[in-house]
C-alpha cells in the first residue's frame, strides 16, 4: 500500500488557508507551534499535513477600535506584553506574562492558546472576563460568537475542521473596570497552571456595580462562574470586612461550580482548594489596583 507524503503549506491569505483545508481536513494548523510540535515529536497526535498561519494577513496585528482591541490569532504573547495597552485588560497582561518562559513567549500565540482546547489555557480566563468574542472564518464565510462557546471539552473546540479562528475582539473597558489574573503552579513561568481565575470588576465610586469571575484547569472547560461574579455586585471596595466576606461568597460558588480531575500535576481534592484561594486573590488584586 502507498503511503501518501506529508505536506506543508503556507499560505499568504485567508482565502488560501481556507482553500487547503478544504482539501486537506485532517492537516494540522501551525500558528507558534509550542503545543503542535511537541505533540507531534511525542506521538500525542499524529503527523500529517501541516498549514504553517504564519503568513496570513488577517491573524496578524493588535488594533485598538472604537468598540475595543482585536487581537489576532497569530498574536504572541510578547506582543501582548509589548502593546501600549496601559492599564486596560491587566488580566490578559498578566496571564501573557505567565505563558512559559521569554522564548515561548516569542512564539506563542493567542488563537494557538486558545485552540489547544487546554482547560488550563492561560489567557482564555482573562479572555472571559473581558468578554471576548472570536472570529472564525470558515466555507460558509465568517462568523463571530463568545469565547466561551468556542470551548468542547480538554484538546477540543467547536471549530470544523474547515474552520480557523481568525481573531479575538474584547470590549473597551471604561476607566471603572479592573481585572486581574492569580494562578497556582509548581514553578513561576515554567509550569501549566494547576487551578487559575481572572476576575473582572466595575467599580463606579468605590462601589462594585458589575463583576466578571472565570476559572481554570478546574473543569473540561475553562468557565464563567456567574454565582460568584454576582456575590461581589454592589460591595464597596473600601471596606475591607465586605471585600473580604465577598470574596469568600465568590470563592465558594466558584468552589461549587467546580469538578477539577487528579492528574500528574495535582489531586483533584487539591484543585478545589486551590480554586477558592485563587478567585480571592484575584479579586483583592482586582480591587486594589482599580
Amino acid at each position: 500500500m502507498t503511503t501518501r507524503s506529508r505536506e506543508y503549506f503556507a499560505p499568504g491569505s485567508i482565502e488560501d488557508a481556507l482553500r487547503i483545508l478544504a482539501e486537506r481536513p485532517q492537516a494540522h494548523l501551525l500558528a507558534g507551534g509550542t503545543d503542535l510540535l511537541n505533540d507531534l515529536r511525542h506521538g500525542i497526535i499524529e503527523a500529517s499535513d501541516v498549514v504553517d498561519l504564519a503568513g496570513v494577513p488577517e491573524l496578524r496585528g493588535l488594533e485598538e477600535e472604537p468598540a475595543g482591541v482585536r487581537i489576532g490569532a497569530t498574536v504572541t504573547m510578547r506582543e501582548l506584553l509589548a502593546a501600549p495597552l496601559g492599564d486596560r485588560l491587566r488580566a490578559l497582561r498578566e496571564a501573557a506574562g505567565l505563558l512559559g518562559g521569554r522564548q515561548i513567549q516569542a512564539a506563542a500565540t493567542v488563537g494557538g492558546n486558545l485552540c489547544q482546547g487546554s482547560p488550563a489555557a492561560e489567557v482564555a480566563t482573562a479572555l472571559l472576563v473581558h468578554g471576548a468574542v472570536v472570529e472564525v472564518a470558515g466555507p460558509q464565510g465568517w462568523r463571530s460568537m463568545p469565547l466561551e462557546r468556542l470551548f468542547a471539552g480538554p484538546r477540543r473546540t467547536t471549530l470544523a475542521p474547515e474552520e480557523v479562528l481568525v481573531g479575538v475582539r474584547v470590549s473597551a473597558a471604561d476607566a471603572g473596570w479592573s481585572s486581574a489574573y492569580r494562578r497556582i503552579d509548581l514553578r513561576r513561568s515554567v509550569d501549566i497552571a494547576i487551578v487559575s481565575a481572572s476576575v473582572a470588576l466595575d467599580i463606579k465610586v468605590g462601589v462594585i456595580r458589575s463583576a466578571r469571575v472565570a476559572v481554570g484547569a478546574a473543569r473540561p472547560v475553562p468557565f464563567l462562574v456567574p454565582e460568584a461574579a454576582a456575590a461581589l455586585e454592589g460591595i464597596a471596595v473600601a471596606d475591607e470586612t465586605e471585600l473580604v466576606a465577598a470574596a469568600e461568597s465568590a470563592a465558594e460558588a466558584a468552589r461549587s461550580a467546580s469538578s477539577p480531575i487528579t492528574d500528574v500535576r495535582a489531586g483533584a481534592e487539591y484543585r478545589h482548594a486551590m480554586v477558592g484561594i485563587v478567585v480571592k486573590r484575584a479579586v483583592g488584586a482586582a480591587a486594589v489596583e482599580s
